[in-house]
């Protein structure tokens, strides 16, 4: 085997506080796979003119959230040809926070169900955390769960001025979480002249969150390049992880820590079922007042904050290596490029038109209904259709649990709490 190529398709452009996403979703899969030696990685945006041409000839294809009606032309001519398309989510859609706006597109349930279809047509899924995997378990039966990579070239570096230095830096996302946490960071950079927190993110939210720290103590950065967040990272003592448990935040990944532990940073870690796997090479705090003692701790002690990040650098080149993660993604594609077949497609760009055309031969609305869902499980008109025809004649309602359950991948707020199913309850909103 010599050669492989692979195609990163997104629909967005990454822009901002989303470049994060590029970095560990498009980037780190091109320098994991171009390290194996025999792997060529591109990226290009799904509207670009020359994606669809790049996806019939690529070997793999990873398609990135994509929702737009294009994605499913190239899956099935990539289907019809033998050539396997793998279709990444990234997040828990279902819970989103107040820093989307609120026509945000991943709100509207057509849109969820175009994702959702499309991770259905595809010969995969992956993503980077098992609570995702859970999640999306009944959009494909084949999902690859992929660790977060973080490169490890460099490590901690330390404060030029001898500061004791905590850090954070991530998205808007992050503001709740953020929020629970300030005034213990704040009280503690107060009481310790020689303390400094650094913060690199939105400035807004630095502002309105951290500017009880005296100037001289709050050391700030926009969002930039990934190196220079490294780099940023690289001067810390300390850096805070601070996550909620519910909701959006069930689903994330262990990436803050996977950062701090290859830049040989200690890592304080809010208590999550994410960050239970590194309760042996870092700190755990339960909330504010937990967190403050544990600062207290290291602080009257540094070497304890440096045989912390020595330990999670340990650990990450035993688990987080470039070499391990590469072969994880490379085993999974190759996997799938061994057993994947050619198959027919049909002539219409969708099986979908053929039996809209024929509706007048369905016996009755709901037949009809049945019928499309099992060429789109995820059709939100035809859920709610054949949903309610269920709740009114209990003798032809044997799939209704199902169907519930797609229907809180579109729409939860549509679903009765009794009707959500227990193990995807977590990452739905109350």
């Amino acid at each position: 085997m010599s050669g492989r190529s692979l195609l990163f398709l997104a629909q967005t452009d990454f822009k901002g506080e989303n470049h994060g996403v590029y970095v560990q979703h498009a980037a780190s899969l091109r320098w994991l796979l171009e390290a194996a030696g025999d792997w060529t990685v591109e990226s290009l945006p799904l509207c670009d003119p020359a994606a669809e041409r790049a996806a019939l000839e690529s070997d793999v294809v990873v398609l990135h959230m994509a929702a737009h009606l294009s994605a499913e032309a190239i899956i099935r001519r990539r289907r019809a040809a033998g050539r396997p398309t793998i279709f990444e989510i990234s997040d828990n859609f279902l819970d989103l926070g107040a820093w989307l706006p609120s026509r945000h597109w991943l709100r509207s349930p057509l849109v969820r169900q175009r994702i959702l279809f499309h991770a259905w047509l595809c010969d995969a899924v992956q993503v980077y955390a098992q609570p995702l995997a859970r999640l999306f378990a009944s959009a494909n039966p084949r999902i690859g769960v992929f660790d977060p990579y973080v490169p490890l070239a460099q490590e901690r570096r330390g404060s030029t001025d001898g500061s004791f230095v905590l850090g954070w830096g991530g998205t808007t996302s992050h503001a709740r979480d953020l929020e629970r946490i300030a005034p213990a960071v704040v009280d503690f950079c107060r009481r310790h002249p020689d303390a400094a927190f650094a913060f690199m993110g939105d400035p807004s939210l630095a502002e309105r969150l951290f500017a009880g720290i005296p100037a001289g103590q709050l050391r700030l950065r926009p969002f930039g390049r990934y190196e220079d967040y490294l780099d940023f990272v690289r001067a810390w003592d300390v850096g805070l992880a601070p996550l909620a448990a519910g909701g959006f935040a069930e689903a994330r990944t262990d990436t803050k820590f996977a950062t701090y532990a290859a830049c040989r940073v200690a890592a304080l870690l809010e208590r999550h079922p994410v960050h239970a796997p590194h309760a042996d090479h870092a700190l755990v705090f339960a909330g504010p007042e937990e967190l403050i003692a544990q600062l207290e701790w290291l602080h009257a002690d540094r070497t304890r904050a440096e045989a912390l990040g020595r330990r999670a650098r340990a650990w990450a080149q035993a688990h987080r290596g470039e070499a391990l993660l590469s072969r994880q993604r490379t085993g999974f594609y190759e996997t799938l490029l061994r057993e994947t077949r050619p198959r027919p497609e049909p002539v219409d760009p969708s099986p979908l038109d053929a039996l809209r055309r024929d509706h007048r031969a369905w016996p009755c609305r709901v037949a009809y209904f049945r019928r499309l869902l099992q060429e789109q499980p995820y059709d939100y008109a035809a859920l709610r259709t054949v949903i309610a025809h269920g709740e009114a004649h209990p003798d032809d309602a044997a799939d209704l649990d199902t169907l519930y359950e797609r229907l809180c991948l579109l729409a939860p707020e549509d679903v009765p709490n009794e009707r959500r199913p227990v193990p995807i309850r977590p990452f739905l909103p109350a």
